[in-house]
């Protein structure tokens, strides 16, 4: 089967690395597989393409921070990926994230319906139902408004955006609710129930599934960074300062344990803002560090965020063996094995530090939530399920 996966990157992030772990299992399952990557791409990949400039995707996103349109952009990049398309023939082409400034969304799915191939969307975030924002948050507004007078838009794109949230929510309307040859994938139970809610996607209700994310543990020399005779807590997070990923709830649960015998260690992707002073707080801040070790060695991870729609985080730590205590986001608690994961409602410190304490005294065996981890996120048995999908 000849495959063509279109993502913003490839084998950088979070999206890319799943991308570049499907593409490199399907030509191991002997597919004619290829790589549109749209933004940044690392590794020697003859299949990996990239036909955006910088240049191009800077200018439609400065522009955006005016107009709103965050995604019907990159005309020259557009009709490349066109060319390339008619080119190669794929008899299925996977869509992942079309974010990032560097492709024009609805001239692309108009196209593949028009051409009839064969495709797949998968829904990473939740943009491709409302046509703007990539979380919806506890906004309804993409259901019973169709995202008229949004009152978001500042926040998500900047104090000087136009508000035609609308405008544009109408042209991916168009582009995807007549869309006849369309398979649609989720990667959390939540978000597919969401998508199923949408005006976007009602017609093809039925042709909505979930296919968790895969992950791959790499080799890597266990370290174990965690010298002293506390139990040792994990918080991994993209940015600490972004008020979404809840990384102040830390300080909030760090002062609620502190005569307790826990030691709280932050790995954050960027480099935290306003510290704290608490002693049972470490940050690390080296940057080359495998966080696979930090998981595999850790007492109990965190999540913290006010919304995920799958959350590696969850997926990485019980891979590892370690258990998961965390708020609940959406996606991960319908992703996590039930048995050693435990989310509290958002915001809620005295349920969190309780939740933590329970899973800190069971006697867990590691080997056992690698097992049962394995079962779930497996590239093998997630790349297995989207050929399945391809196949229909």
């Amino acid at each position: 089967m000849k495959i063509l996966q279109i993502n913003v990157t490839y084998g950088i992030g979070s999206t890319g690395k799943i991308v570049e772990t499907l593409h490199n299992k399907f030509l191991q399952f002997d597919h004619d597989s290829y790589v549109i990557s749209g933004r940044k791409t690392t590794g020697n990949n003859n299949r990996v393409f990239k036909f955006t400039s910088d240049f191009e995707s800077k200018f439609w996103h400065l522009l955006s921070k005016v107009t709103g349109n965050l995604y019907c952009v990159c005309p020259i990049a557009t009709r490349r990926i066109i060319r390339f398309i008619k080119q190669i023939k794929p008899d299925v082409v996977h869509l992942h994230c079309l974010n990032g400034f560097f492709v024009n969304i609805p001239k692309l799915m108009k196209f593949l319906n028009k051409e009839n191939i064969r495709t797949v969307l998968t829904n990473h975030a939740e943009f491709m139902y409302t046509g703007n924002c990539g979380y919806t948050m506890e906004c309804n507004n993409w259901i019973d408004g169709r995202c008229k007078n949004c009152k978001r838009v500042k926040e998500f794109n900047g104090k000087y955006s136009l508000n035609l949230t609308h405008h544009y929510y109408k042209k991916m309307f168009n582009s995807i609710s007549s869309f006849t040859n369309l398979k649609v994938t989720s990667v959390s139970p939540w978000l597919n129930e969401r998508v199923k809610r949408s005006e976007m996607f009602a017609k093809i209700a039925n042709n909505c599934f979930t296919v968790l994310n895969p992950v791959i543990i790499k080799n890597f020399v266990e370290e174990n960074r965690f010298k002293n005779s506390t139990k040792n807590v994990l918080y991994v997070t993209a940015d600490f300062n972004n008020p979404e990923k809840g990384g102040y709830n830390l300080f909030k649960l760090a002062k609620e344990c502190e005569d307790l015998n826990i030691t709280f260690y932050v790995k954050s992707g960027r480099p935290v803002e306003n510290k704290t002073n608490l002693k049972n707080i470490v940050f690390i801040e080296e940057k080359n560090v495998n966080l696979f070790s930090l998981y595999e060695t850790a007492d109990c991870s965190l999540l913290l965020s006010q919304k995920e729609t799958f959350s590696m985080v969850v997926a990485e730590s019980l891979m590892c063996g370690t258990p998961i205590v965390g708020f609940k986001a959406g996606g991960p608690e319908t992703i996590a094995v039930n048995n050693y994961s435990e989310f509290v409602d958002y915001g809620d410190i005295k349920q969190l530090k309780e939740a933590l304490l329970k899973m800190l005294n069971k006697k867990l065996n590691k080997e056992s939530i690698k097992k049962a981890a394995l079962n779930k996120y497996s590239i093998d048995i997630i790349a297995d399920e989207y050929l399945k999908v391809y196949e229909k």
